[in-house]
């Protein structure tokens, strides 16, 4: 009895942990980012992009929150324009249509359904972050090919790998000044001594 009530115990943590990891999986992180776009909660959408492991945190959250300014204005003016064809192209849904993982990447296939009814497919690549975390590397996909064109949407894609870029150009030149002060200082050090 112990040793069927140890299998049935064993089954059942495989069978959470599998769960587990499908709902922490690839597919998983693209569905939960697109969802949170569509629905307005663009920091989350911004939190799940791949940002390089260079850039210090307040870095990395200047550069978030300045991603999450510019999706909320870019959505914003498309939502209250009048272009309608543009309101058309806004997405509307998101099919995960494949995953596949290689290591700490991984390629997500999608279909992704307009608010106008237009549907489209692109992939999704990710990567696993120092916390082994899945992140994406790059969203265009996440907007139909059709639609993006010319609504602004194209540059709201793009705004968390920009502002992951300015981040790190914020970093280096703050590396530089803390290697030209430090600099600074050992040559103050030298001069007193002599």
């Amino acid at each position: 009895m112990k040793k069927i009530l140890s299998l049935v115990a064993v089954a059942a943590i495989a069978l959470f942990v599998a769960s587990c990891t499908k709902s922490n999986g690839p597919g998983a992180v693209v569905e939960k980012a697109f969802n949170a776009m569509v629905n307005g909660d663009y920091k989350t959408f911004v939190d799940a992009a791949y940002y390089p492991d260079t850039i210090s945190e307040a870095e990395l959250e200047q550069g978030k929150q300045m991603a999450v300014q510019m999706l909320e204005k870019t959505m914003k003016n498309i939502k209250e324009g009048k272009d309608e064809e543009a309101k058309k192209n806004l997405p509307k849904s998101v099919k995960i249509v494949s995953e596949k993982e290689e290591g700490d990447k991984a390629t997500v296939e999608v279909e992704i359904t307009s608010e106008g009814g237009t549907t489209s497919t692109g992939t999704v690549e990710l990567q696993k972050d120092k916390k082994g975390e899945w992140k994406m590397t790059n969203s265009e996909a996440l907007q139909p090919k059709a639609a993006a064109s010319g609504t602004g949407l194209e540059d709201a894609a793009e705004v968390a790998e920009d502002a992951a870029e300015a981040a790190e150009d914020v970093a280096e030149d703050v590396a530089e000044v803390a290697e030209d002060a430090a600099d600074a200082a050992e040559d103050a050090v030298e001069g007193a001594t002599e």
